[in-house]
């Protein structure tokens, strides 16, 4: 064992004990060689040691002589300067001249980054709900001078969704678009689109893109290349030019496959793109596969958006009802619903969305009594929240007529289906096919209980939207039949044939959901 001592002194014994001169240590039962190996380990550590010191002192001498050179240096450019002033006085206002400029340049940089510092408190401040003390933070970084383009678009969009979440849409839009013009990005790009989407008024999504795409022209970074290739084929998709919108994913998918290096964004943008436009054609395992490389990537970055993350995995439950994978569907949209009504007013739009995805799947499951309450609380949150004729109430209502439908309630679907207003310029190409199942959903019911007025003004509207959006070549067929037949029962006053054809006109007199 190992023992300190502060003397060395003999302790008799049998010869183990070794003792050697001035050391602090001894070592009690080793032989006379281990015992002499350890004091010349020990002195070469010490020696190194010492060495060391010395490299340090003499590297802080020469730290201190540099410093020393340059203050010498420092006070010598002084004096010259001051000779050169003795010698010529207007150098001394060059010399002020340069001075302001540089501390006018160090306190821009300053503020700069104590404005940065508030705009990112306001976008906390935002996702928390806390509105009163985010319209403070705004109040105060519009007093600074110092904004640049850059920080001035972030404001001007901070103060955008603040606009809408109290409902004021107009001019969410308009500063959106403000801060797109202000600083035109792929990210103030997509902020005026989501505008526009929330809006309701998507049939313009197409020409704002193209209008916009022109300000972004010029030497773009391959990375934003790709991303703006994907906003272009969805906003493409969404006005119903498919064909266009695939080349674009093509060109998109080529254009990833060289950048020198993995971008999680582009890729991101990209499969979000190909799994929308895969879920616009009911290819559900496509968009299935898509948004779950999406979610794959955002977990593996620890991605800190957690709307947007809730947002993909409700798209994935979606994918998983539209294959009847039901009761997932389900379970993940529950999760979703919660985790949206924890995230406040920053959520609610999604979450309108989400409890109408949520009572589609309840139905679907047989499960219209819970549905019920689910789907009439997403078109409430939809009434207070959204701008009126939202187009994203065609769907919730038609939900809830089927629901209502199949509880048996057919004259208050009828009622449901027949209260929908729409502003049929602001629809995009999804939306019209949406309102023709509406229509045709609303004939099929009036049909059933033989209100042939209310079934023949259904089956005109359809005709007027799209019959194309029917779906089947013997439906859109059938129409004008239905329309023809419909139209003579109720000039003649006599309707025993509809009873008796409606299993002779294909869909639109059987009656379909």
């Amino acid at each position: 064992m190992f023992g300190i001592r502060s003397i060395n002194k003999i302790i008799g014994g049998s010869g183990n004990i070794q003792i050697s001169g001035n050391v602090e240590r001894i070592q009690i039962g080793i032989t006379p060689e281990e015992h002499l190996n350890a004091i010349e380990k020990r002195t070469e550590e010490i020696r190194n040691q010492q060495i060391e010191i010395r490299n340090i002192s003499e590297s802080l001498l020469k730290a201190e002589a540099n410093i020393a050179k340059q203050q010498i240096e420092y006070l010598q450019k002084q004096i010259d300067n001051l000779n050169e002033i003795i010698r010529d006085p207007q150098k001394y206002l060059e010399y002020v001249e340069n001075a302001q400029i540089q501390l006018g340049a160090l306190l821009h940089n300053l503020e700069e980054k104590r404005i940065s510092g508030n705009l990112e408190e306001l976008r906390r401040e935002i996702k928390a709900g806390s509105f009163a003390s985010a319209e403070r933070l705004i109040e105060e970084i519009g007093k600074s001078s110092h904004l640049n383009s850059r920080l001035e678009a972030e404001m001007v969009s901070a103060r955008a969704t603040l606009a809408f979440l109290d409902l004021r849409f107009a001019e969410a839009e308009t500063l959106s678009r403000r801060a797109f013009y202000l600083e035109p990005s792929i990210n103030t790009l997509i902020g005026l689109l989501d505008q526009i989407e929330m809006n309701g008024d998507r049939g313009k999504l197409l020409a704002t893109f193209n209008e916009a795409k022109a300000a972004l022209s010029g030497d773009l970074d391959p990375y934003v290349i790709v991303r703006l290739l994907a906003v272009e084929a969805l906003t493409n998709a969404a006005a119903g030019e498919f064909a266009h919108a695939k080349l674009v994913v093509k060109t998109a998918e080529s254009a990833i496959r060289k950048l020198p290096a993995v971008d999680s964004d582009a890729e991101i943008q990209l499969a979000v793109c190909k799994a929308s436009m895969a879920a616009a054609e009911d290819n559900q395992l496509a968009a299935l596969k898509h948004f779950k490389a999406a979610l794959k990537i955002l977990q593996q970055n620890k991605d800190e958006d957690d709307l947007f993350i809730t947002r993909i995995e409700a798209n994935v439950a979606a994918c998983l009802g539209e294959l009847g994978r039901l009761q997932e569907a389900i379970n993940i949209t529950k999760d979703c619903v919660d985790k949206l009504r924890k995230a406040g007013d920053g959520g609610r739009y999604h979450l309108g969305i989400r409890l109408n995805n949520l009572g589609d799947f309840l139905v679907r499951s047989e499960r219209e009594e819970e549905a019920l309450d689910v789907l009439r609380e997403s078109i409430d949150l939809a009434e207070k929240n959204l701008p009126a004729r939202h187009p994203s109430l065609i769907r919730r209502q038609l939900n809830l007529a089927l629901c209502l439908k199949r509880l048996g309630r057919a004259g208050s679907a009828i009622k449901e289906l027949k209260s929908i207003q729409v502003n049929e310029a602001a629809l995009n190409e999804l939306d019209r096919r949406s309102l023709v199942k509406a229509s045709d959903a609303l004939f099929s019911y009036c049909a059933d209980t033989e209100r042939w007025v209310d079934a023949l003004s259904a089956a005109l509207y359809i005709q007027k939207i799209g019959a194309e959006y029917l779906g089947d070549k013997a439906t859109i067929q059938a129409l004008p039949h239905a329309i023809s037949a419909i139209r003579n029962a109720i000039i003649s006053g006599d309707f025993s044939k509809l009873k008796t054809r409606k299993q002779n006109i294909p869909a639109l007199l059987r009656g379909r959901r």
